[in-house]
């Protein structure tokens, strides 16, 4: 399985946009793919996703 380490930049884009960044978060989720990440990289993501502008879009399309 591949390994990638995917930023957190691509993390936000590939749930909120479509694009190539979609791809890998599907590829993710399907377990085609396999995510390293940090306990930091984890922290910085929940920080970025609990942006007002960032969470109102993830409830607006249900994915919180």
């Amino acid at each position: 399985m591949q390994r990638a380490v995917i930023d957190t930049n691509i993390w936000v884009s590939g749930l909120i946009w479509h694009g190539p960044p979609r791809v890998f978060v599907q590829r993710i989720l399907s377990r085609q793919l396999h995510s390293i990440v940090s306990a930091e990289m984890v922290a910085e993501l929940q920080r970025v996703l609990n942006y007002p502008r960032i969470s109102s879009v993830l409830l607006k399309r249900g994915l919180v």
